[in-house]
């Protein structure tokens, strides 16, 4: 399977991209089955304070910690890829500084920036990103553009109803950055502009493939990170609960 932007292999273009985004709702269906609260928090029918706010700080920390790998990425495919690269030039130009937006709310949730930056990762954030900078040097561009392209489609899909709930729940002030981190994407067309990265990458079946595998393992890393995020709130409140 060869998939390109050129208008005659549109049709095979369009096919590829409803394959892939199927995996990911029966992906993401399995994580909402197996992992707590998070069918209720990506639906937009629960949150809970502690844990939204732990969710804030990851945020931020995945935000510097993938601009990082996207510069990397940039760097290992020097004039290799040179229409790849311009659009992973774009879009991490775009994204540098998104960081503050989520700072401003997380100061007003009651961190200070240096609550943010000294809290450490989750671990299954550690892994995520060391599994970014190995497969970069596996298969060159493809595991960016594929990760870079699942954030886009996780937040165009999931952030809209988690901010509205959050905002119902803590105030508006409380959600003024991740709204305006939301209309920024939405503003600037990032689910097509990094799909369309994805799609240059796809050179073959084996290529088609290695993207499915590679979705299947992100969203399993994301799952590990939202196990860790309710263990270390709504999941400690419980056992503290339990334990008195």
């Amino acid at each position: 399977m060869t998939i390109t932007t050129d208008a005659q292999s549109g049709q095979i273009r369009n096919h590829f991209r409803d394959e892939v985004e199927s995996l990911l709702v029966r992906e993401m269906e399995r994580m909402f089955d197996t992992v707590p609260f998070t069918r209720e928090f990506h639906a937009g029918t629960a949150t809970d304070a502690d844990y939204y706010r732990r969710h804030v700080v990851e945020i931020i920390q995945r935000i510097r910690l993938n601009n990082e790998v996207d510069a990397y990425s940039l760097y290992r495919m020097g004039s290799r890829h040179d229409r790849l690269a311009q659009k992973l030039a774009r879009y991490l130009e775009e994204e540098y500084g998104h960081d503050a937006m989520f700072l401003q709310d997380a100061r007003r949730l009651g961190l200070s920036r240096e609550d943010v930056l000294s809290t450490p990762p989750f671990f299954a954030t550690d892994l995520l990103i060391g599994f970014l900078y190995h497969s970069i040097h596996v298969d060159g561009p493809m595991p960016t553009m594929v990760w870079n392209w699942f954030v886009e489609w996780y937040s165009d899909r999931y952030n809209e109803r988690i901010t509205c709930k959050a905002e119902e729940h803590l105030g508006r002030d409380m959600v003024r950055g991740a709204r305006a981190h939301l209309a920024f994407d939405a503003d600037e067309g990032h689910v097509e502009l990094m799909f369309s990265t994805v799609a240059d990458v796809v050179r073959s079946e084996r290529d088609a493939e290695r993207v499915k595998q590679y979705l299947v393992r992100f969203v399993r890393l994301v799952g590990m990170y939202f196990q860790e995020l309710h263990d270390a709130t709504i999941g400690g409140a419980i056992d503290e609960t339990v334990a008195a």
